[in-house]
């Protein structure tokens, strides 16, 4: 059985440029596009979607009412947040309503490659054996950058917000080479992966303000990135079927996976 996916967002314009960068991705996922959250409702009443990727920012029904909506009429779909704030506040108040939260601007295949996981993640925990199915893709453009100055730029965008919940600190190899990299999707996942380190320090019984880790560091096969946060601890049990997902999606890699995804889905 094929995957369903359906985008919701009042910006037609925003729609219509995702439609056009996801053809490539029409033998994969059947995708349904639609600019309301009443319109969405419609829609799911009279098909089975798998996922459901949403903006927040909309009228007259918001995104949040729309997760909620969904949440109580259809438990089992996976609920996604494609948006352009990290805001601390926001994100705080969806953690209860969405599988997973992608900060704008985001290259669309790395949006594809989360929903692919978030899937397979619903699917083992209903006890599915059927994994989402892969279909090759043009690679997206990659551009020689400085992986540090990328760090940077995603710690100056989330660490005000949540200055008061977690220090950022940050130790960067100066000796890191510049790496061929998708620039729009690495600076989207740093932020992503910022925003839910800190999620996990404030949710966390330990005092506040807690610590976010940020490490580069130059290695004989390339470079690592570390980021990481002082309310979590992963075990080596965890870790190895982190290595699995990672495996099943090469194109999203290790710094993707969201730290709910791996204590609350896999613990």
């Amino acid at each position: 059985m094929g995957k369903r996916i359906l985008f919701v967002d009042d910006e037609q314009s925003l729609l219509d440029g995702l439609r056009r960068q996801l053809r490539k991705h029409d033998g994969e996922w059947e995708m349904t596009f639609t600019n309301s959250g009443e319109k969405a409702l419609e829609r799911l009443m009279s098909s089975r979607f798998d996922v459901m990727v949403t903006d927040l920012m909309m009228s007259p029904m918001s995104g949040p009412e729309l997760l909620r909506e969904v949440r109580t009429k259809y438990p089992d779909m996976v609920r996604m947040v494609f948006s352009g704030t990290a805001d601390r506040q926001v994100v705080e108040k969806l953690n209860d309503l969405v599988h997973g939260y992608v900060v704008k601007p985001c290259d669309p295949d790395m949006l594809m490659s989360v929903a692919n996981v978030r899937l397979m993640l619903a699917r083992r925990a209903a006890g599915s054996t059927d994994e989402p199915q892969r279909t090759s893709a043009p690679p997206p453009e990659m551009v020689v950058t400085n992986v540090n100055e990328l760090l940077q730029r995603a710690v100056q965008w989330t660490e005000s917000e949540w200055r008061d919940v977690a220090k950022m600190d940050v130790h960067l190899d100066l000796a890191v080479p510049k790496v061929a990299c998708v620039t729009s999707k690495m600076t989207s996942v740093f932020v992503t992966m910022l925003v839910h380190a800190a999620q996990s320090v404030a949710r966390s019984t330990q005092p506040q303000p807690g610590r976010i880790s940020v490490r580069s560091h130059k290695w004989t096969q390339g470079v690592e990135i570390r980021i990481g946060d002082s309310a979590t601890v992963i075990g080596p049990e965890i870790d190895e079927r982190l290595q699995k997902i990672s495996a099943a999606d090469p194109q999203l890699g290790w710094l993707s996976v969201a730290h709910e995804t791996i204590v609350e889905q896999l613990e």
